[in-house]
This record gives C-alpha cells, sequence and structure tokens, in this order.
C-alpha cells in the first residue's frame, strides 16, 4: 500500500490553487504490460508444440538459444521499466526470466552432440520442457490476474497438454 502511494506521488507533476488541481504524469497499466508479454512470447516458437523434428537440429538448437535470449532481454527491459509494473507483474516477469536463465545455463552445460537422426537429445529436450513448463504456469497466473485470454499459440503449455516426452 505504501509503494502504490509512493509511486502515486512520483507520478505528480504539478499542483495549482485557487480550487485545487493535480495533474499526473499518464502511467501504463499493468494489463497493457501483461498483454504485451503475451504478444512477444506468443511468437516465439520455442514455447510452440514439438519443433523439433528438424534434420538440421543444430540450427534448431542455435534458433532456440537465440529465441530464448531474446525472450529473457526482453523480461530484463520490462522489469526495468519500474514506474510502468507493479510487484505482481514483476515477480511473475522475475519467474519467466529466472525461468529463461536456467534454460540457457542448462545448454551451455550440454556437449555438442550431433545425434544420427537429427532429433535433439533428451537432456534438451527436458531443458526446453522445463522452460515451457515455467512459462505456462506464468502465463497461466497472467491470464487469471489480469483477465487476458490466452493466444491459441499458447494454450497448450499453459494447460501442460504440450509434453515432448
Amino acid at each position: 500500500m505504501f509503494r502504490d502511494m509512493m509511486k502515486l506521488f512520483r507520478r505528480i507533476n504539478g499542483v495549482s490553487t485557487p480550487l485545487v488541481g493535480v495533474q499526473w504524469a499518464y502511467q501504463e497499466s499493468d494489463r497493457s504490460a501483461a498483454l504485451r508479454v503475451m504478444r512477444v512470447l506468443a511468437d516465439r516458437r520455442v514455447l510452440q508444440g514439438c519443433r523439433f523434428e528438424c534434420t538440421a537440429f543444430q540450427e534448431q538448437r542455435r534458433r532456440s538459444i537465440e529465441s530464448v535470449l531474446s525472450m529473457r532481454q526482453f523480461f530484463t527491459a520490462e522489469l526495468g521499466n519500474a514506474e510502468t509494473v507493479s510487484d505482481g507483474l514483476a515477480r511473475i516477469l522475475e519467474v519467466m526470466r529466472n525461468a529463461c536463465t536456467a534454460f540457457l545455463d542448462g545448454t551451455e552445460r550440454l556437449p555438442i552432440i550431433i545425434v544420427p537422426d537429427g532429433q535433439p537429445t533428451l537432456d534438451f529436450c527436458k531443458l526446453v520442457q522445463a522452460l515451457r513448463d515455467e512459462i505456462g504456469s506464468a502465463l497461466g497466473q497472467i491470464s487469471k490476474i489480469y483477465k487476458i485470454e490466452i493466444d491459441c499459440r499458447l494454450n497448450a503449455i499453459v494447460e501442460g497438454k504440450n509434453r515432448l516426452f
């Protein structure tokens, strides 16, 4: 409550009198920020379906890592907007950023192995599944709190139906 009052006072940029008037800076709502998160994540193939059946697996792995790195940078940028993100949304964004970091850390420890049939290794699939589980859970919270419909491309990870193994 105190933090919310402090944020309100920080937005005030003018007070006028005879009959009291207050001016303040417009602040984006959490719902707008949550919608932006949904739109960005809906476009991430690493979160959608089982897309690891390509023949050039190393290329697919590289693209997945680049995509997750981009997601982590997006979450960091959103968290940097302390003025526009509430503590509740910030905690959810932290969870998603931590999931991205765990995925990236895990991929650094994996050996570069070319599997004969071009399929991903089980260890990589486990990392992808853990990422999807964390992001899906966080998106479910965002959807419930801010009354936002989940994009059809993300439904499977939110509902936990998109299991790789």
